[in-house]
């Protein structure tokens, strides 16, 4: 997996609201990013939430900050490469679905 939203509410929250989307019924979720800059922005909302505040705050987790910090740096070093993956493939998009 490129990024880890379960159980991250405010996280999720943050990103669907941002780029507007929504579910397609109350139980399915499914959304596509075929522009590699829709990247930076995904990569610019989970660097914010490495702000230790912030996630105790808002995160609306069951994992503190400390137990979350190491996936948040990891999901935005995958965002890196696939944004590379991206720009070299215009082809490749990336879909997002929820996992329940």
């Amino acid at each position: 997996e490129i990024i880890y939203w379960r159980k991250n509410w405010g996280l999720r929250n943050e990103i669907m609201n941002h780029f507007g989307w929504r579910a397609l019924a109350p139980d399915q979720w499914k959304f596509e990013i075929n522009d590699p800059e829709q990247i930076t922005d995904l990569i610019t909302i989970i660097a914010s939430f490495l702000n230790a505040t912030k996630w105790e705050e808002e995160g609306e987790s069951v994992w503190c900050y400390g137990q979350i910090r190491d996936t948040l740096i990891q999901n935005i070093v995958n965002l890196v490469l696939v944004k590379k993956f991206m720009e070299a493939n215009p082809d490749v998009y990336l879909e997002f679905y929820d996992s329940y």
